[in-house]
């Protein structure tokens, strides 16, 4: 089971309450989490209600650290990480956050299914990614496979002809005017990781639509 090192600014997380919400995200999600304080907060560890190890002891058991805090706090942990091998990942807590991959709003994306889901989202209805480059990219953020199996089940009854119908008429309808333009268009859109069944069943749909003396044009309608 993963084991994820949290590192919180103290005097940037008040009570290390956002580190805690992490920490309830991370362990639903099935993970391991350890508290590891960047400094010796004024006062004492024992302030927080969590019991908080030393960072050093932790390294060699983990597998990502989260950073809670600004870009110094970052900087100030990536060196430890780069050293150890160790991805690390920030959550910003102050004011600019060049460094963060994460904002304060954000914190639901650590859990892996959530991400998934909501990257998957996103490819599909923003960049009209088909289902294959949608696991694709999912593996290349790298997801466990059950995770990926799991966004791609929920996946499995999305309309995919509706999305290629939309995308030949927006890039691809001169090409088909084309000679040889149904087959250009189709390879194309096999590049793009459509089914065969799902480009045929489109490009049926837009040829319908085309006015009758388009139709008639001999160059639109290639053999198969």
């Amino acid at each position: 089971m993963k084991r994820v090192i949290l590192c919180p600014n103290p005097y940037r997380d008040k009570g290390l309450t956002v580190a805690k919400r992490a920490a309830e995200i991370l362990e639903g999600a099935g993970l391991n989490t350890v508290f590891c304080l960047p400094f010796k907060p004024e006062g004492g560890e024992g302030q927080y209600g969590v019991l908080c190890r030393p960072l050093h002891q932790e390294l060699r058991l983990s597998d990502l650290i989260v950073a809670f805090g600004g870009d110094g706090t970052i900087l100030h942990l990536a060196r430890t990480a780069s050293m150890r091998g160790i991805p690390l990942l920030g959550v910003n807590l102050g004011s600019l956050g060049f460094m963060s991959e994460l904002e304060l709003g954000e914190l639901g994306l650590l859990d892996d299914l959530d991400y998934g889901r909501r990257l998957a989202a996103d490819l599909l209805n923003l960049r009209g990614y088909s289902l294959g480059r949608v696991r694709q990219a999912l593996f290349q953020r790298r997801l466990d496979r059950e995770t990926i199996e799991q966004v791609m089940e929920e996946l499995e009854d999305i309309d995919q002809v509706g999305p290629i119908v939309a995308l030949v008429k927006k890039k691809y309808l001169s090409k088909l005017r084309e000679c040889q333009g149904r087959q250009k268009v189709a390879a194309a859109l096999q590049r793009r990781g459509y089914g065969y069944d799902e480009i045929r069943e489109a490009l049926a749909q837009v040829l319908e639509e085309l006015p009758e003396d388009e139709e008639e044009d001999g160059l639109i309608y290639d053999s198969e």
